[in-house]
């Protein structure tokens, strides 16, 4: 995305991104134009991180409307350092649209309870709300299903206001949507087409890849599992659709897969787990009786929403403490006087700030950890894209979706790390191969074979080897690793 908006793949700045319902085209047209107008700065990682810090300034505003200055400032640290700076370690269009649809849909929440709502604050509720559609519009779904008991209940004391809010905000992002179709398909031919087999593909990888009964075909399996979309005849709609029909329809059914991924998936949150239980004992010592019956529904609907991602469909990584953040400041939001008064006592108070020591050191500890992985990562971009770099003239073609593209750093530009020279699986799910095939003189994949410009990274497949004999009943073979290559494991094809 970031490699389009900034014209980082040789050709023009384009906000033309081809996936629906993320990064609109309105947005995308703003970014790209400062792009053109200023390539030495990385205008995608601003706009995320514009976002980011003026809903971090919005959330900080609400506790100090809510809670004494210096309890304000300790809850917010907490969300911050522990929640908040993972995302801005790693920063994306999900996790900043996740943190825009939070605060927009809390200070609508907060300002509802109030007996004459503020115009500018609701104003500018609805314009977060909406700029997270237009960044990813799935993000707002689960958001919206953990604050439904809120909503229920605010709807009952601010029916008008609430109803009106909910009415616009529906009609906006049903024209954003309709405008993005329209748009992309007047622009990219074949773009619902496109679209539809996208939508196929993702759907296959956001289920359990267990197999039920007949054994399919290992070819088209390995292609798809290693984003090879090079040939859309043979790895096709139709065969994909059937491959999905014969997939497991819980992970649960892989019980050795399942109970490891469960296992790791706590070690790798704990942190947030411990903040949920304590915001848990919090409620449960606090809370009156209405208080807290809604805020555990809105935490049964969280675990349940949780448990049917992991089960049946994908719960990414991302989601865990996001939906965790979330929650724990809705319960603030709904506690605010409650939780005020418990904390005037002294024991308590010692508890607390025992806490806050060991949470803000722990998420510290991450903090520099995450720094450390991504100095790593980072360094793996960088010295593959010296060896695409130092051999223009080979085009080199990915076997196993994992070169470092995501390691680019949030500050360097496209224009700085030109690639003018790579082929890997969004370029072909996304039809944007076309330019490099011209650049190569390329009409498909059967010009890979016996093709001294044509280098393939990544892992060995046999599945290649096996698909040219399938469709050109031709015997290929990969060579010898190439030992000149040190951070791209480099092959040919040959007959």
């Amino acid at each position: 995305m970031l490699y389009l908006l900034g014209g980082g793949f040789g050709e023009a700045p384009t906000n033309l991104l081809h996936y629906n319902f993320g990064m609109h085209p309105w947005l995308g047209w703003v970014i790209k134009n400062l792009f053109i107008q200023f390539p030495g700065i990385n205008w995608y990682s601003a706009a995320l991180y514009a976002l980011h810090f003026s809903s971090c300034w919005i959330l900080l505003r609400i506790f100090l409307s809510t809670k004494s200055f210096l309890e304000a400032i300790l809850t917010f640290s907490i969300a911050f350092f522990v929640f908040e700076s993972q995302f801005l370690l790693n920063v994306t269009f999900t996790n900043t649209a996740l943190i825009s649809a939070m605060t927009g849909l809390l200070l609508l929440l907060h300002e509802s309870i109030k007996l004459i709502p503020g115009k500018k604050i609701i104003c500018t509720s609805f314009a977060l709300i909406i700029i997270s559609a237009m960044f990813r519009l799935h993000t707002l779904i689960p958001l919206l299903i953990i604050c439904s008991p809120v909503i229920v209940v605010r709807l009952s004391q601010k029916p008008f206001l609430l109803t009106c809010f909910i009415g616009a905000a529906c009609i906006a992002i049903f024209f954003l949507i309709y405008y993005q179709q329209q748009y992309y398909s007047n622009k990219i031919p074949g773009w619902k087409m496109e679209e539809a087999y996208r939508n196929t593909v993702f759907s296959y990888y956001n289920a359990p890849e267990n197999y039920a009964s007949q054994s399919p075909d290992s070819t088209v399996v390995s292609f798809l599992h290693n984003g090879l979309f090079w040939d859309k005849e043979f790895l096709s709609l139709n065969k994909i659709r059937e491959l999905g029909k014969q997939t497991v329809t819980s992970s649960f059914l892989d019980k050795k897969k399942f109970y490891g991924f469960l296992y790791w998936l706590f070690v790798n949150s704990r942190i947030f787990w411990f903040s949920l239980l304590l915001i848990l004992i919090t409620i449960s010592l606090t809370a009156n009786k209405t208080n807290r019956i809604v805020s555990f529904s809105c935490f049964s609907v969280m675990i349940i929403l949780m448990a049917y991602l992991l089960l049946f469909r994908k719960l990414p990584f991302y989601l865990i403490p996001a939906l965790i953040l979330f929650y724990i400041l809705l319960a603030l939001l709904l506690i605010e006087k409650e939780i005020t008064i418990v904390l005037q006592n002294r024991n308590i108070k010692i508890i607390k700030n025992i806490l806050f020591i060991v949470m803000l050191s722990w998420s510290f500890i991450r903090i520099q950890k995450t720094i450390s992985i991504n100095k790593e990562k980072n360094a793996l971009f960088v010295c593959a894209w010296k060896e695409l770099n130092t051999n223009p003239d080979k085009l080199f073609i990915i076997t196993d979706d994992h070169f470092p593209m995501d390691y680019f750093s949030v500050w360097d530009t496209p224009k700085k790390f030109l690639i003018k020279n790579l082929l890997y699986k969004d370029e072909f799910i996304n039809n944007t191969n076309q330019p490099i095939y011209n650049r190569f003189s390329l009409v498909g994949p059967s010009d890979f074979m016996h093709n001294t410009n044509i280098i393939f990274g990544g892992k060995k497949i046999p599945a290649i080897e096996n698909y040219y004999k399938e469709t050109l009943q031709i015997n290929v073979h990969f060579t010898q690793k190439d030992s000149s290559f040190k951070c791209i494991e480099a092959r040919r094809i040959v007959y």
